[in-house]
């Protein structure tokens, strides 16, 4: 299963907007997914566009759509079910780096998916494939959502992946410990910084290839803030920055073939929709101590950390110590 089946791609025919789109077609070509090219806009760029993503080896779709630019990237990722929104940190309308009001800044804190900001200002400086990827977590829910996402990217690109934590050492090594142990890989490097996360982060970043953060804080009052991580990341890492969407996600931002504990009328669920179009929606509760389950995106199962029980993405018992299946919830 590819970790991006459908990758979606803004361009406005600039020199900077050219990375953006070999990027995602590179990326696009390495993880077998479908890449579409997408000007908001009039006159012909797409053509160009496509023949470059030819070039790359990748067959793109393209569409051109009229409108608010980034309200029209969004309306289209979310209208064509594209799992991956790629942007350019200039390239897409004002040719300036990201910042507050632009339209990269935009997207990036309402993107109804997954976005990676792209760095274009030093086209001979930038890195891909990605052959290092940081990975920012805090012990949270959502950061092991995001942690997800950036390893399984990882994975595929047959990457190097360290995790990183900022605060209290001795927090900071149970922490690690514990976000390693759910991804599976104990030969996954660990860093664990004091000071400021969000600077501390963003200036570790410049030692890899891509940061991976989750999207909290990004949306509601705190996006007026500069300071929550991934928006600072967004803004000053020197790396490409994966924002993997870990809040309000809902039973509709799923792929099939994915699971994630997901809001469905105010009610936490653990909801995996099947390849086939079949839905399950089960209690994310673990039926031995009531601990709130993961999602395994590898084994594709649903893992409960406090005690290491595993269930069938249908809510089966795979392992105990649990005896009672995951219960479907009433809908």
């Amino acid at each position: 299963m590819s970790v991006y089946r459908r990758i979606l791609v803004g361009t406005d025919g600039s020199a900077t907007s050219e990375l953006a789109e070999d990027t995602a077609a590179r990326l696009a070509k390495q993880l077998d997914a479908e890449l579409i090219l997408l000007y908001v806009g009039e006159g012909g760029v797409l053509a160009e566009a496509a023949e470059r993503a030819r070039k790359a080896g990748v067959e793109a779709r393209t569409e051109q759509r009229s409108g608010d630019v980034p309200t029209t990237i969004m309306d289209t990722a979310a209208e064509l079910r594209a799992d991956l929104l790629v942007v350019g940190d200039r390239g897409i309308g004002p040719a300036r780096r990201i910042e507050f009001g632009g339209i990269p800044a935009e997207v990036a804190h309402n993107s109804p998916i997954d976005i990676l900001i792209v760095r274009t200002a030093n086209p001979d400086a930038h890195r891909f494939p990605y052959a290092r990827v940081l990975i920012a977590t805090d012990g949270s829910l959502t950061a092991h959502q995001a942690a997800r996402h950036g390893h399984a990217l990882a994975q595929a690109l047959d990457a190097r992946v360290s995790l990183i934590y900022v605060g209290d050492e001795l927090i900071g090594d149970i922490v690690l410990r514990d976000a390693a142990s759910r991804l599976g890989g104990d030969g996954i490097e660990r860093l664990v910084l004091k000071g400021n996360p969000s600077s501390q982060i963003t200036n570790a970043a410049g030692d890899y290839d891509l940061l991976v953060v989750g999207n909290k804080g990004m949306t509601g009052s705190r996006r007026f803030f500069r300071k929550v991580v991934p928006d600072q990341a967004a803004h000053e890492a020197a790396s490409d920055v994966l924002i993997a969407k870990t809040v309000s996600r809902s039973f509709f931002d799923l792929r099939p073939g994915e699971g994630a504990v997901v809001d469905l009328d105010g009610e936490t669920v653990a909801a995996y929709l099947h390849d086939d179009g079949t839905s399950y929606l089960l209690s994310a509760r673990c039926q031995h101590m009531g601990c709130v389950v993961d999602w395994n995106s590898r084994a594709r199962t649903w893992d409960c950390p406090c005690h290491g029980s595993r269930y069938q993405y249908d809510g089966a018992v795979l392992n105990g110590p649990t005896t009672r299946p995951l219960p479907p919830m009433d809908t």
